[in-house]
């Protein structure tokens, strides 16, 4: 696998994955790009800053979730621990018709969510700023058996896999070196239509 991608070869990677990407969702990564790197002078929100890179290892990696989930379909997300928003926004731009709900915990973190939310007009999206020992009071996540199945798949995970993309904070691993960390999301299939990644 490549260490970076341009826009071209991100493109190419994308029809891979039967995504077809337009000119409209292009500009929004764009805008998004830019106001990552503006932000990430005075906030610590990624390492990741070269265009090449982020295209890699940020837009490119969060939307390889395609191969587990059909996410075509109008499915309830909460991206939990978001960081920057990976991949909870990547795949609002690319995916309109997800409902994501987006939880970091450091409120500077769900600032710069809000305003890329606002200056790229999604809706069907918020980012909260919690914890996730305090979700289980608003409803979002069944917590018990939540934290359970996670648990059990951050160790299965951390055996068998070299190279992951955590994205949440007690351990749903997607990983898009390795095809392992899907079973994870057929345990979710098997609970509902609401996904908590």
């Amino acid at each position: 696998k490549e260490e970076a991608m341009n826009k071209e070869e991100f493109i190419k990677e994308l029809e891979k994955l039967n995504i077809n990407i337009t000119s409209d969702m292009l500009k929004k990564l764009d805008i998004y790009y830019n106001l990552l790197v503006s932000y990430n002078k005075n906030v610590n929100l990624t390492s990741i800053t070269e265009e090449k890179d982020v295209y890699l290892k940020h837009f490119y990696d969060s939307l390889t979730l395609i191969k587990a989930i059909d996410l075509t379909k109008p499915l309830k997300v909460c991206d939990v621990g978001t960081g920057a928003g990976f991949p909870g926004l990547v795949l609002k731009i690319v995916f309109p018709t997800l409902s994501i709900t987006l939880v970091d915990s450091l409120e500077k973190r769900v600032k710069f969510l809000n305003d890329v939310i606002e200056k790229l007009d999604l809706e069907d999206i918020c980012a909260v700023h919690s914890r996730i020992e305090d979700l289980k009071n608003i409803g979002i996540i069944h917590f018990t058996l939540w934290v359970l199945i996670m648990f059990i798949l951050m160790i299965i995970m951390g055996i068998v896999c070299d190279k992951v993309y955590y994205i949440s904070y007690v351990g749903l691993i997607i990983s898009s070196y390795i095809l392992v960390p899907y079973i994870a999301m057929f345990l979710f299939k098997s609970i509902g239509n609401e996904y908590s990644i």
